[in-house]
């Protein structure tokens, strides 16, 4: 029996030695907390280790399915208005089509579909770089790729806890608003706004789909933020070319909003979707957050603006050759905990201007407005299964109203009249899976100048399948 128990006692005592073993293995040792008797070979190993983690290359795959039904879209002569369902903007009536709108015949889509296939990588070049690449397989166009520099000093040779800044070199996301900065993944819907280039029954231009601000830039980007408790704040500011998102296969010119107003890109490289920008723009951002009371509500804020040379010829700063947009927005971001809820809304609108006026006033004038686009959203997602259960989070019901003005001057342009507005209600159903999977259920109906028996039958259903590894 004593021979018994020694051998019990080894081993456990072998037993818990492997336990201690596999557990350095799997938790990272801090210098502190390692002891100076260690032998030289296990420190060697976990140093190998600590930079091998440190190097690793993390994968990730975003798998958007679709299927989709638009049974019918505008031509472009039914959306100038039509006898039988004019369109009236400040008082002016157009009845330049032909046909009833609400009569014609569906021209629409039917059919499943790979939305996007984006497969991306992350890594560590020091503790305080990182890299990452990403590629959307489906579209063939390149997405965020560049260089995230953290934690770097408020000023040089000047480190303050708390008060750092963030360098983004590459192509990112731009910092306006709010839905333009949030990836596909994380958004309550399978289409962004209208505004944001969400899918519209009415092809106002060539500039289809409609994108007052697009997402992504290539340039450096500086962050830099702080949060008090009850307050904080985020600063962004960015230089970079305007890269019209990447879009495959588009023209070197493009002609927006009925004309009124255009981007001008040259000696276009199209290669993976990317283009070149014949000027750089400037971006900045200043958000706030209020949260005196977060277990009642939390507020962010912010406002943007963008400065975006559109000249016909490099770095023009005077004569017909120089147009520009001045793009401004505010958003806001509500959460009620107690109601499961948080309310999203922002507006922006696009200022376009030129030397050469011809559409609203004589020639040569320097600055003249010649067009100005506007947007809003306001949608809200609330948890309903968590009121019965706080741990009921698989479910999200969500809402939004929005409203898209391509041009405001319209009624007092030279140009062919376009249409001038249009509205859209949208809810959705969407339940999580494990990970960040998850399936949605969406439905739309669309307006033209608040008619919605105008575009009549132009309504989006919407079933959406989200993989992701």
């Amino acid at each position: 029996m004593k021979i018994f128990s020694l051998k019990c006692l080894a081993l456990a005592g072998m037993a818990s030695l492997c336990q201690v073993a596999l557990a350095a293995d799997a938790v990272p040792i801090s210098p502190s907390a390692q002891s100076e008797s260690a032998p030289a070979d296990l420190q060697a190993q976990l140093d190998a280790l600590k930079a091998q983690a440190s190097g690793a290359v993390t994968w990730a795959l975003n798998v958007d399915l679709r299927e989709d039904y638009a049974p019918y879209k505008l031509t472009s002569s039914e959306q100038k208005g039509t006898a039988s369902h004019p369109l009236v903007h400040y008082g002016v009536t157009y009845t330049a089509g032909a046909g009833a709108l609400a009569d014609a015949p569906a021209n629409g889509y039917a059919g499943g579909y790979i939305r996007r296939v984006e497969l991306g990588a992350t890594g560590k070049l020091a503790p305080w770089v990182s890299w990452s690449a990403q590629i959307d397989l489906a579209a063939l166009k390149l997405e965020d790729v560049g260089l995230d520099a953290k934690t770097l000093p408020l000023l040089p040779g000047l480190s303050v806890p708390g008060y750092e800044w963030e360098l983004k070199l590459g192509q990112y996301r731009q910092p306006f608003g709010i839905e333009n900065q949030t990836g596909s993944l994380n958004l309550p819907f399978p289409e962004r706004a209208i505004m944001d280039g969400g899918y519209c029954p009415a092809a106002f231009s060539s500039a289809t789909p409609v994108k007052l601000v697009y997402e992504r830039i290539f340039g450096a980007q500086l962050i830099t933020g702080h949060n008090y408790g009850a307050f904080g704040y985020k600063l962004q500011a960015a230089l970079g070319d305007d890269q019209k998102d990447q879009d495959p296969g588009s023209s070197a010119t493009l002609g927006a909003f009925g004309g009124a107003i255009s981007n001008t890109y040259t000696a276009a490289t199209q290669s993976l979707g990317l283009t070149t920008d014949q000027d750089p723009s400037e971006f900045a951002r200043v958000g706030l957050d209020l949260n005196a009371l977060p277990t009642v509500a939390t507020l962010s804020v912010g406002a943007s603006a963008i400065h975006n040379p559109t000249n016909s010829k490099l770095l023009a700063v005077t004569g017909t050759a120089e147009s520009w947009q001045d793009t401004y927005g505010f958003d806001a971001l509500l959460g009620i905990p107690a109601a499961k809820t948080q309310v999203q809304g922002e507006w922006v609108c696009q200022n376009s201007f030129a030397n050469d006026a011809s559409s609203y006033a004589a020639k040569g004038v320097h600055g003249q407005l010649i067009g100005r686009a506007e947007g809003w959203y306001i949608e809200s997602s609330t948890k309903p299964l968590a009121f019965f259960n706080k741990d009921w989070t698989q479910m999200d019901l969500n809402l939004r109203l929005e409203d898209v003005v391509p041009d405001v001057n319209a009624a007092g342009r030279l140009a062919p009249f376009v249409a001038t507005s249009v509205q859209a209600n949208t809810v959705g159903l969407k339940w999580s899976y494990k990970g960040r999977n998850y399936t949605s259920l969406n439905y739309t109906n669309y307006a033209l100048n608040g008619d919605y028996k105008a575009i009549a039958g132009s309504s989006l259903f919407s079933v959406q399948q989200q993989i992701n590894y």
